[in-house]
């Protein structure tokens, strides 16, 4: 890892670290607003105290970092309660969204990256267009926080009355989609995938979930097509078996649920291909390496498994690829990218076009 991406770890980790255990356990001091955060409808007195709040704790967001904590932490602890209300939600976005804004373009990357986190918590549609512009940020902290502040929204979403719109749903999906598939840093990728990893496990909101696989897989195997033959980038194996998890998990649970459509479930096809293949590259040009990238291949033969039974109306039997190359049999595994790859393979069969995947 290098100097600067451990930097950008250490400082991330830090920023996100600290509002998760807010999150998790914020403290009860939040005055006698938390009495009406399950209100349907909040009465202009109740506005007017949520104004005096925000307009209390706010400045601490831009201060010192002992002051930034315990600002988040008042302004996060009536966001955390169960049972939050759709008005409550957008009452405190519309006090709160001209200071996050202030303290997103801030020049201190954990004063703009914990206005970020706060966003996603308040889990509204205009703090989400907030969340989605700050993915443009010139800095990779900030952009970071972008994408994990989306993924709080998501969260929030799915625990509580979602005070979202579908279509910003929708649109933070596929630019998370994009940005996955444009980031070269795998750190900043993997923010990406938490992000929509949040999205694909929103069972309650099915065509969300729907486009969330189909992004998250398409960004993905542009990730997977991008691994160069040689020595793999740990973070980026680490990066893509996430993703790979997190579809095997979405795919196993639409049997039941019927969220995630067909074609979606081809662009996880493609994505098991891609996969395998990069591990074959990998796997060639490093073989010391190989046994790293058994947990890899045996996770994508999974995935394809899962979503052959729909694309093709038949079960796949296990190939073992990831027992392969545990092993070091390398020429048990090229026969078997040969049925795969191959002009009569399997992907041949799901009518991928010839070449689409290279081994």
């Amino acid at each position: 890892m290098t100097r600067n991406r451990r930097t950008l770890r250490n400082l991330l980790l830090v920023i996100v670290a600290g509002a998760a255990l807010t999150a998790m356990g914020a403290p009860a001091r939040a005055q006698n607003i938390d009495t009406f955060v399950s209100a349907a409808q909040l009465t202009g007195q109740q506005q007017q105290q949520v104004k005096e709040f925000v307009a209390k704790h706010a400045p601490d967001l831009a201060k010192d970092p002992a002051d930034i904590e315990r600002g988040r932490d008042q302004i996060l602890g009536p966001l955390s309660r169960p049972n939050v209300s759709v008005n409550f939600r957008q009452t405190m976005a519309g006090e709160l969204l001209p200071e996050l804004k202030k303290l997103v373009a801030d020049q201190r990357d954990q004063v703009a990256a914990n206005a970020l986190l706060i966003a996603g918590e308040t889990a509204t549609s205009t703090t989400v267009n907030l969340l989605l512009e700050a993915m443009n940020d010139p800095r990779p902290p900030v952009r970071f926080a972008a994408t994990s502040g989306l993924a709080r929204a998501f969260g929030q979403a799915t625990r509580t009355a979602p005070a979202i719109n579908a279509d910003d749903m929708r649109r933070a999906v596929q630019a998370l989609g994009g940005f996955l598939g444009s980031q070269t840093d795998p750190f900043l990728a993997d923010g990406s995938v938490l992000a929509l990893t949040a999205a694909c496990r929103a069972d309650s909101m099915k065509e969300v979930v729907g486009l969330a696989v189909s992004e998250l897989a398409k960004g993905a195997s542009q990730r997977a097509q991008a691994m160069a033959s040689g020595k793999t980038d740990p973070e980026q194996v680490v990066m893509l078996t996430r993703a790979a998890t997190t579809l095997r998990d979405a795919v196993a649970r639409s049997v039941v649920s019927g969220a995630v459509p067909q074609s979606a479930k081809n662009d996880c096809a493609a994505l098991a291909g891609d996969l395998i293949a990069a591990v074959s590259r990998a796997a060639k040009s490093d073989p010391s390496g190989a046994k790293d990238l058994a947990p890899l291949a045996s996770l994508s033969e999974t995935l394809l498994i899962l979503v052959a039974d729909e694309l093709l109306g038949k079960k796949l039997q296990p190939m073992g690829l990831g027992q392969k190359l545990q092993g070091g049999d390398m020429t048990g595994f090229q026969a078997d990218l040969e049925k795969l790859f191959g002009p009569g393979g399997l992907m041949r069969e799901m009518k991928f076009p010839e070449g689409r995947f290279k081994p």
